[in-house]
Parts: structure tokens; C-alpha cells; sequence
């Protein structure tokens, strides 16, 4: 007798277990999928389990060629990049000070980080003090600049 309540116990516990699964593979796939059906749109409880579900049906192959993707990304990195030349200022003061030690030309680079200019680089890539600034852009135009700020922490102007 405990034999057939044992075989009974476990064959409803193998039947909860593999209605279970079926329940859980019909609610993640069958029902979206017959929710997108012209035939089965109308109802109710497929509508609901479709929800923060979707399915796509359509595929397609895209091609990307290592050379010509490299390219371009870094094509777009090299725009922004920029030569920055520092010399000293043309003031009587500043130039009988440095004269001296000769003319303190550094040459750098910076990036640009905003659309209306804004130029970052190292304290270290330009002379920072009494110094003005060229900035040469990659397509070759030069500009005027004069530092906005620097950041002692990070090393930054």
C-alpha cells in the first residue's frame, strides 16, 4: 500500500513539474508569438502576455569590413584632436625676463570637448604662465586662444 501512494505522490509531482515548464514556455514564447498573428490579435489574455515582449521575425546579415570601419572611427577621433603652440607673451617685461633662458616655444596637443571650442590638455603639453596660444586644427586652420581655467588637482587646463 505505501508502494501505490508513493508511485501516486510522484507521478502527480512529475505532472505539476512538466505542466509547469510547459506553462512557462507558452507565456515566454508561444503567446507573443500568436499575439502577432492577425488571427489571434482580438483577444484579451494574448494581448496581455505580449506585454514588454517583442518579437522579431525579420533577419538580415550585415557585413562590416575591419579596414574601413577602423577608418572612419578613427577619422572621427582625429577631428577633434588639435596642435597647440605656446610662446611667450610680446610684452617688454615678459620678454626681458625670459630672455634669458631663450624663448620657451612648446608644442602640444589638446581635444576639443565642446561645440563652441572649448579645447582640453595637460598643463604639462604648454607653458602656462604669461604665454599666448595658437591652436591649429586638423583640416589646418589656426586660432587664437588664451587658457579659461586650470585645474590643479587633475593637471588640467
Amino acid at each position: 500500500m505505501f508502494k501505490t501512494v508513493s508511485k501516486k505522490i510522484s507521478l502527480v509531482i512529475i505532472i505539476m513539474l512538466i505542466g509547469g515548464l510547459g506553462g512557462i514556455i507558452a507565456d515566454r514564447y508561444l503567446f507573443p508569438y500568436l499575439s502577432t498573428t492577425d488571427f489571434f490579435k482580438k483577444h484579451d489574455f494574448l494581448k496581455r502576455a505580449s506585454d514588454d515582449v517583442t518579437v522579431i521575425n525579420k533577419t538580415e546579415q550585415v557585413f562590416v569590413k575591419e579596414d574601413t570601419s577602423i577608418a572612419t572611427v578613427s577619422n572621427q577621433a582625429a577631428s577633434s584632436v588639435v596642435s597647440i603652440i605656446s610662446y611667450p607673451a610680446t610684452d617688454a617685461k615678459t620678454v626681458a625676463k625670459k630672455s634669458a633662458a631663450g624663448p620657451e616655444i612648446k608644442y602640444g596637443t589638446g581635444l576639443i570637448v565642446t561645440s563652441d571650442g572649448l579645447i582640453m590638455t595637460y598643463v604639462n603639453a604648454i607653458n602656462a604662465n604669461n604665454s599666448q596660444y595658437k591652436v591649429i586644427t586638423n583640416d589646418g586652420n589656426t586660432y587664437d586662444a588664451a587658457i579659461s581655467g586650470t585645474d590643479a588637482y587633475s593637471n588640467l587646463v
